[in-house]
């Protein structure tokens, strides 16, 4: 049996080991983003955004979801088509449970 990584098959040779940490660098591994716009969500909101979990706080609209780059790309492309406008994002780990703060030592 081929054991798995983060949905990524992993054989026994190094090509394929090598292939997996390639995919992780590009993007295609999901990571957990959280956008924040400008507004309430309203429904016409919540349905451009049926595949995210939509939440709010005063005055803005959180969009959550494990996405990869191509996703995130597509989340930032949507929210401009829209001509919202985008205030945050942010890279939330396990480990912190809130933003990814590259600076910590």
């Amino acid at each position: 049996m081929t054991p798995h990584l983060t949905g990524w098959i992993v054989g026994t040779g190094s090509r394929d080991a090598t292939s997996v940490a390639r995919r992780s660098i590009e993007g295609h591994v999901p990571s957990h983003y959280e956008l924040t716009v400008k507004g309430q969500p309203g429904e016409l909101l919540r349905a451009a955004f049926a595949d995210v979990v939509v939440s709010s706080g005063p005055g803005v609209t959180i969009l959550s979801a494990e996405l990869d780059q191509s996703a995130l790309h597509g989340l930032l492309a949507r929210i401009e088509d829209l001509g919202l406008e985008l205030l945050d994002m942010r890279l939330v780990t396990d480990a912190t449970s809130g933003p990814t703060n590259w600076d910590r030592p």
